[in-house]
């Protein structure tokens, strides 16, 4: 597993994948097993099988299981694969006007993350 040079809020945290040091994303299961033993939450699964278009549309209820307006949703296979492979291995579906800046996050300044302190 890779996690150097990355901090985060681990509240706020929500895995869907894990990469490990031979740049592959871990398996669904494996990935679950690893956030088990982090103590960290998964992304809820809203559907798990064959692929069926019709069923992965259903998927976007517009009500968050968090609370609030459903941001979308996140298709991976089950399966890891090499992040080269990437780009056919993980699709996202975000609602229409989801997100509300006056600028794209790629040609901003990086702000980096760091740990919240324990109270």
């Amino acid at each position: 597993m890779n996690t150097n040079k990355f901090s985060i809020k681990l509240q706020s945290l929500v895995m869907t994948r894990i990469r490990s040091t031979k740049n592959e994303c871990l398996s669904w299961d494996k990935t679950v097993e690893w956030a088990a033993l982090l103590g960290l939450e998964t992304a809820p699964i809203l559907y798990r099988g064959i692929w069926n278009e019709e069923t992965i549309k259903k998927c976007y209820s517009k009500i968050s299981v968090f609370g609030g307006e459903q941001e979308g949703y996140v298709v991976r296979t089950t399966d890891g694969f090499q992040y080269d492979d990437f780009k056919n291995s993980v699709a996202k579906f975000v609602r229409k006007n989801h997100v509300q800046t006056d600028q794209h996050w790629l040609s901003k300044s990086v702000i980096p993350n760091g740990l919240k302190q324990a109270n």
